[in-house]
């Protein structure tokens, strides 16, 4: 479509819209919108630009319009099974995942050999915890076209979920050699080696972290060369990639590198700063925004292990390798009793932004039974939004706003018999304080806790108690009430 052609016939709904991919495919969505618009001002039922009028709302991310024109080509063409698909995603991104539900299965009953509505349908069923069902779907995927890399990766991670490793391997594997550059699947294979315990296979695989789009600003820009493992005795850069747990759970590889001669700086976020500066294996700590002078190298810290060439054998795992300063000490001290009762302290959720929150995560209420039967002094260690639930229990002490960084975290958990908590930084503190800390997991945990075992090869003195079954957060808790009963 030339600007020319426009104008001999500037009221043809043809026209309009074939103008309106012209301004779409040169990034010009706004002006698209309109030609579409203008097309259906003169023919409301011109399917075609309702449809690319659709995509374009898409695309600027106005998903309700979107979603409402979606739904009148439906009307005009009720028995397209693409229509349905793409409604379906976008009920799906807005939240209305009963919509998304109909509108996949509309689509797949239309058209049941197209393998990618199936994929979209696991998705959404693996998303919602059903993750049998989800397995269905990536095999009827599979079924009619055994080439897709998504469902191969798809399945892989859901079998995985399903605690299925071996299976899981096998269709990680097919992806990979249907699509090797996949940096995607490369990091989920990763994933899934790790949680096995396959570490120096996973970690080289989790160094493919840094090609996936959603992964490229943790980077950062250095004048200095990345390190390989194999220089020392100069000055080196390490830093977090992602949130706190990461953080300190990887900062003991600091240790081994200041023992190779190097000075380590650390670059870590703002509420870890303090509790950094008293290690003795870091010789200067930096916030995420502070300007940085020069060194001879630089490392992320969750590439240490793969340079190191862990495996589960080798895993660092003394502990302390970190400490609570004294004067933080004496400061809480005030604050715990010391009426001779076991001092326990919870916490119950992570940050939101984890990307599998909504299973690690629970509510205080969980905790409920525990803080009624059990005889102990039960302190709050929670912090963010979930903090405000303590609120409703008068036999939990909350003096969490006093809190200002994990210096103070620190000094508190030293001050404390036990630690209960979900996966998140907690965990890692107390564990790496050498803390008897309890961590309750998911059925699907993160890597790290790996399957089936109560101990971590990561953290001595931590015990983890299991989810029997997907969302069982009872049962959890029953076993540590029976469990706290014999300590109190």
């Amino acid at each position: 479509m030339s600007l020319n052609q426009f104008a001999k016939d500037p009221y043809n709904p043809e026209t309009l819209n074939a103008l309106g991919l012209y301004y779409e495919q040169s990034g010009r969505h706004k002006e698209a919108l309109k030609c579409y618009q203008r097309a259906l001002d003169i023919n409301p039922e011109h399917l075609d630009a309702l449809t690319n009028k659709a995509k374009t709302l898409e695309t600027l991310n106005y998903l309700e319009s979107a979603i409402e024109t979606y739904g009148k080509a439906i009307k005009i063409k009720p028995h397209d099974a693409m229509l349905h698909n793409r409604i379906g995603l976008l009920y799906k991104r807005v939240g209305l995942l009963p919509q998304a539900l109909d509108a996949f299965k509309r689509a797949i009953s239309l058209s049941p050999h197209e393998s990618r509505y199936h994929v979209d349908l696991g998705n959404l069923l693996h998303e919602e915890g059903l993750v049998d069902e989800a397995i269905a779907c990536y095999r009827a995927a599979l079924y009619y076209n055994v080439y897709s890399c998504e469902a191969h990766n798809n399945l892989a991670i859901a079998l995985k979920d399903n605690h299925r490793l071996q299976e899981a391997f096998t269709h990680f594997e097919i992806a990979l050699a249907i699509c090797p550059d996949s940096a995607d699947i490369h990091w989920n294979y990763a994933l899934a080696l790790l949680l096995g315990g396959r570490y120096l296979e996973g970690f080289r695989e989790h160094e493919w972290r840094w090609f996936k789009e959603d992964y490229r600003h943790f980077r950062r820009d250095l004048d200095c060369p990345l390190w390989d493992g194999s220089a020392t005795g100069d000055t080196i850069l390490v830093y977090g990639e992602q949130g706190l747990g990461d953080v300190i759970h990887f900062i003991r590889y600091a240790r081994p590198l200041k023992e190779m001669g190097f000075k380590v700086s650390l670059q870590c976020h703002r509420e870890l700063k303090a509790l950094f500066s008293r290690a003795d294996f870091i010789d200067e700590v930096f916030c995420l925004d502070d300007p940085l002078p020069s060194f001879h190298y630089h490392c992320p810290l969750m590439s240490l292990p793969y340079l190191f060439k862990t495996t589960l054998e080798t895993v660092p795992s003394e502990v302390p390798y970190i400490r609570a300063d004294a004067a933080d000490i004496k400061k809480w001290a005030s604050e715990i009793s010391n009426n001779g009762r076991l001092k326990v302290g919870l916490t119950w959720a992570g940050s939101k932004e984890h990307r599998n929150d909504r299973n690690r995560s629970m509510h205080l209420g969980y905790f409920e039974p525990l803080l009624r039967k059990v005889n102990a002094n039960f302190y709050s260690l929670q912090k963010g939004e979930a903090s405000v639930e303590a609120q409703a229990y008068s036999n939990l002490i909350d003096f969490t706003d006093n809190i200002s960084d994990f210096a103070d975290t620190a000094a508190i958990i030293s001050l404390l018999d036990l630690v209960i908590t979900v996966d998140t930084a907690v965990a890692h503190l107390a564990g790496a304080m050498g803390k008897e800390v309890w961590i309750l997991l998911p059925y699907s945990p993160d890597w790290r806790w790996m399957l089936q075992r109560t101990d971590s090869p990561w953290y001595p003195t931590a015990r983890l108690f299991r989810q029997p079954q997907r969302g069982d957060w009872h049962s959890v808790i029953d076993e540590v009430i029976v469990q706290c009963s014999r300590l109190s």
